[in-house]
């Protein structure tokens, strides 16, 4: 034999390797937290957008601690928006960022004229997607795809959405 340790990505693997083997499976190790912390230090998505400075200068007035992001948000979570946290965003406490779970159809169409309303009740919105940022404000709507890894390390409170219903976003990458 020429390994000394099997590890496989999950524990599922580990009976099917353990018979075509003959022998014990040492374990099972999940290697995804790498791929996390690479995107995260590596900041490619991120970096392609050629946003990053606009993007990190939103930022500026907010602790972390203060920055919010609310990741694969779905239309029936606007819930989360008490009049309190509404209170708090227009008062300039915090800063909340959107990144829907869809960004076409329905859903995603809900969201924005759900978003839209409060820019009509003036609080300072932001809109970023493929053109640039646009706007300048503590409430932000993310229209671009694949980032959420890559800002997560900017935010001090996450929300992942949407969890317990048909699908769930990875809940390890605002640990990193």
């Amino acid at each position: 034999h020429c390994f000394q340790k099997l590890l496989g990505v999950s524990e599922n693997q580990q009976s099917p390797v353990e018979e075509a083997m003959s022998e014990k499976f040492v374990g099972s190790y999940d290697f995804r937290h790498f791929q996390i912390m690479q995107r995260q230090a590596e900041k490619m998505n991120l970096e392609s957008t050629h946003f990053q400075d606009s993007f990190e200068s939103l930022f500026k007035d907010y602790s972390i601690d203060k920055r919010i992001i609310l990741g694969n948000f779905w239309f029936h979570e606007r819930e989360l928006f008490t009049s309190e946290f509404i209170s708090d965003l227009k008062d300039k406490k915090i800063l909340v960022f959107i990144a829907p779970h869809h960004l076409k159809g329905e859903e995603f169409e809900n969201i924005e004229h759900w978003f839209e309303k409060f820019a009509d009740a003036g609080l300072d919105t932001v809109i970023w997607d493929e053109i640039g940022i646009h706007g300048e404000g503590n409430f932000i709507l993310c229209k671009l795809p694949g980032l959420l890894c890559e800002i997560y390390p900017y935010f001090g409170h996450a929300y992942i959405g949407n969890g317990f219903g048909r699908s769930i976003h990875s809940i390890l990458e605002p640990f990193w």
